[in-house]
């Protein structure tokens, strides 16, 4: 039975021997599908039950991707972020196993297949559609979609607005969707635009129509860069971004709530709880608990290193001691779900998170923390 095979993967703890953390999965390592590196996981539920973990596939090396055998063959320019192409891969069983790779969008116009960067995943149940957002060749958001839970994608990608003055590129991993009991905007669909890079300014975008339009929330939150939504008690929403100004090296997040379904916000707040290097990290909201929030980041103050998921329960205001994921293991991006038991269809027998971060693979430079990136699952409570 599925089942059973689950059970004996959680009984394969990681090399720390940490109690109820499954054995790592991998999904995506460098040199996959023709890319010398693949970055920047995004990894949701859909509403079939089915995980889809979308990543770039990059046609260039450098930024925490340093692979031996591509050191010479492959340009190492960092700022090239945009030569990609969106990827993913599903599972049917809460991540037990992945279906092959499959190309989500890349670039029309010039033939090339690597030209779009940045993915953030939203997931709609009340249309039943998946949406990946990005940035094209020349620095526009877009989104496209799917309503046949990731098989397929539109044709024609949906223009993003940045807002006044443009931006810079999308936050990185997840949107969310309003819960249908939110007073003031429920259903809504939420994401977060960088406006200005390295942690200058944040803009969040929303929509009321399942992505086929959007607005831009008329506050510039300022000193944050990537940054997550989770909405917690009451219809408050917050944002938790990286690397507040003045920081050194990012030691403190960012904190950000709106009170009206995400159209202002409050002026970012540093909060200490959660100390790490400067790194994207992702926030998830309990489906059902909305008081409850859990966040995952590296936890070694230097390096990308010593991956962690903290857990809250009084949203976000206070954090957990962390649930280490690995501590002499490498981990930089990364990208929490909640996977709900479904007993007897190969899912575990009751509730876990899943975890899908980028780690560090055989064939790269010994620092380079973002050479793969592999799936895990987590207790809920700790």
């Amino acid at each position: 039975m599925l089942t059973l095979t689950w059970l004996a993967l959680l009984a394969s703890a990681t090399s720390d021997g940490i109690s109820g953390l499954s054995a790592p999965t991998r999904l995506y390592t460098h040199g996959d599908g023709g890319f010398p590196c693949i970055r920047i996981p995004a990894t949701a539920l859909q509403p079939d039950g089915s995980l889809l973990a979308i990543a770039a596939g990059r046609c260039f090396t450098g930024d925490s991707c340093f692979p031996l055998s591509e050191r010479t063959a492959a340009p190492t320019n960092r700022e090239s972020a945009q030569f990609t192409t969106m990827i993913s891969r599903k599972s049917m069983d809460s991540g037990l196993t992945w279906g092959s790779l499959s190309t989500v969008v890349a670039a029309k116009g010039n033939g090339s297949q690597c030209l779009v960067s940045d993915p953030a995943v939203i997931v709609d149940t009340v249309h039943n559609r998946t949406i990946v957002m990005y940035t094209d060749p020349l620095g526009t958001a877009m989104s496209v979609f799917s309503d046949d839970f990731g098989e397929t994608w539109a044709n024609d990608p949906i223009p993003v607005p940045f807002g006044p003055g443009g931006g810079s590129h999308m936050a990185p991993a997840t949107g969310i969707q309003l819960s249908s009991s939110h007073p003031t905007a429920p259903g809504r669909l939420l994401t977060v635009a960088i406006v200005k890079s390295s942690c200058g300014m944040d803009r969040v975008i929303r929509s009321d129509n399942g992505g086929k339009e959007w607005q831009v929330s008329t506050t510039n939150i300022t000193d944050c860069g990537e940054a997550q939504l989770a909405e917690s008690v009451g219809g408050a929403i917050v944002l938790n971004c990286r690397n507040p100004k003045g920081i050194e090296k990012g030691l403190l997040r960012g904190r950000s709530v709106s009170y009206d379904g995400g159209v202002t916000w409050t002026p970012m707040e540093v909060q200490a709880s959660t100390p790490g290097t400067s790194c994207m990290g992702s926030l998830l909201a309990h489906p059902t608990n909305r008081s409850v929030m859990y966040f995952s980041h590296p936890t070694n103050l230097t390096q990308r290193r010593a991956g962690a998921v903290y857990r809250s329960d009084d949203g976000g205001l206070t954090w957990s001691k962390p649930f280490p994921v690995g501590e002499s293991v490498q981990f930089a991006y990364s990208s929490l779900s909640y996977i709900p038991a479904r007993p007897g269809t190969g899912s575990p027998a009751t509730d876990r998170l899943g975890l899908t971060y980028e780690t560090w693979a055989e064939g790269c430079e010994s620092y380079a923390p973002a050479c793969a990136i592999n799936f895990m699952t987590l207790p809920t409570t700790w």
